[in-house]
């Protein structure tokens, strides 16, 4: 038999690689019951929290403002507050505001904060900055998109703000300016009045109706003309959808996370059984005693995981394909399914290479298994955590333009966020926990050559060092 068929068909009928497409079917499908009913409006404007901190000697004053999407205050939510394992809990007075204290609290500690309402919650965890004392920051954005109350078409902006010290910004002024991209320098001759600050937190109507592929730059300037603090949103932020979820895109959008959670780890088990379990344990060697090259042996075991990979992906995918037609009427989009298929083929690729990569490296199946595991947990789990670190550490305030470029580029490192990127191109919607940006996210590098590029990069520099180690390594 040809040793590429043996080994292709050795690992696919591997236990681990089959139970994993089970339980992603199974899972897939278990989201049915739950589809079928739902159909969920769109609204590009959205309720939230806006928070902002400033430092004193002892500690940092925190203050968070509660609203619905039309900027009207939330009274009576509740508000957890977490620092270094501690809980504290408020409650939005009828204005919507907390005002807290967190004493002798350090620069850059992470804070938890959970908000609780009658009709959901949302979690926020910030890095507290290493701001000048008094000196007011957004931990939010500082302008986020509302709906107009007496017109429903119509997206208005709440701005949330401070002066030093917490005061309230009285006459400050709020200036806006539309750009093409999300780099920006202000100038407040180039920019539209948009209206003057009352109380922490107005809404304004924009002078402009800026186009989805714009941007928006707001600045604000205290009553002197000193410019304050600055913000930009993207221009597609400003149009409302009045369309509905259709219960094919929400299966879509569950099933997009159940694969790119499950394919790495199908992908490290898979590799795992087929080459790295027999390498660590010295099986290989015995295969090499017979007529078969080291560089022929290591290229067919490869080759046969990687069409094992492929095959068991284009199995979940034809199988929940089959769910959604029985159940929900119509096949799921062809542009997401291809997409798709390439994203997640591309990251069990990567992680399969780099079991064959580790095998090489480590001396026991423990140690392999282990630290694929590991690997696979960092980027799944804690990558946004680091991505947020690095940009704090860049001084870019959490929903920013430099926030949102600092993710992306982020996620170019990690393997396991190659399908978000895909997805981010082809919705032009980058979601980075509570956030999201939308419009031009080629300016911010998610393009078809950068995709490219990065695959190419991934794909070929433990492939080329697991090549070098199993032809020339004893």
């Amino acid at each position: 038999m040809n040793p590429l068929v043996y080994e292709f068909g050795r690992t696919i009928r591997s236990k681990s690689l089959i139970l994993v497409i089970l339980v992603t079917v199974l899972i897939s499908g278990a989201l049915i019951p739950f589809i079928k009913s739902a159909s969920a409006p769109v609204s590009t404007a959205q309720g939230g929290n806006d928070v902002l901190v400033y430092r004193t000697q002892d500690g940092y004053h925190i203050l968070i403002y509660s609203f619905d999407k039309f900027g009207q205050a939330i009274s009576g939510a509740t508000v957890k507050v977490t620092v270094e394992g501690k809980t504290s809990v408020f409650k939005t007075n009828s204005s919507g505001y907390v005002q807290a204290f967190l004493a002798s609290v350090k620069p850059f500690t992470q804070i938890g904060l959970n908000f609780s309402y009658s009709f959901g919650s949302s979690f926020f965890t910030p890095i507290l900055p290493n701001s000048s004392i008094g000196s007011p920051q957004p931990l939010t954005q500082l302008v986020t998109p509302v709906v107009d109350t007496q017109n429903t078409s119509l997206v208005d902006v709440l701005v949330f703000f401070a002066a030093p010290f917490g005061e309230k910004p009285v006459n400050y002024s709020v200036y806006a300016m539309l750009s093409k991209s999300p780099t920006y320098q202000i100038n407040k001759s180039a920019m539209t009045f948009v209206g003057v600050l009352k109380d922490y937190h107005q809404v304004f109507r924009l002078p402009f109706h800026p186009s989805p592929t714009q941007f928006v730059v707001f600045a604000i300037f205290q009553p002197n003309g000193t410019y304050a603090f600055g913000d930009i949103v993207p221009g597609l932020a400003f149009q409302v959808s009045r369309s509905t979820i259709s219960k094919n895109q929400l299966l879509t959008s569950f099933v997009s996370g159940i694969l790119a959670f499950f394919v790495p780890i199908m992908s490290i088990l898979a590799s795992y059984s087929t080459y790295g379990k027999d390498r660590v344990t010295g099986v290989l060697e015995s295969v090499l005693v017979r007529a078969v090259s080291r560089r022929g042996l290591a290229s067919i075991r490869y080759a046969a995981v990687a069409c094992a990979l492929a095959f068991a992906i284009a199995v979940m995918f034809g199988a929940i394909e089959v769910i959604a037609k029985i159940f929900l009427g119509s096949f799921l989009d062809l542009e997401y399914s291809l997409s798709s298929f390439y994203a997640l083929l591309v990251e069990a690729l990567v992680f399969s290479a780099l079991v064959f990569l580790f095998s090489h490296v480590v001396k026991s199946t423990g140690a392999l298994i282990g630290l694929s595991i590991v690997l696979w947990a960092v980027f799944e789990f804690f990558w946004g955590l680091i991505s947020l670190l690095v940009s704090q550490a860049l001084g870019y305030t959490i929903g920013s333009a430099g926030f949102f470029h600092v993710i992306v580029v982020m996620s170019y490192f990690n393997p396991a966020d190659y399908y978000g990127l895909v997805a981010t191109y082809l919705t032009k919607t980058l979601v980075a926990g509570p956030f999201s940006a939308n419009g031009a996210l080629g300016n911010l590098g998610v393009t078809p050559l950068t995709l490219a590029l990065d695959a190419i990069l991934w794909l070929a520099t433990p492939l080329v060092a697991y090549f070098y180690l199993a032809t020339r390594r004893d």
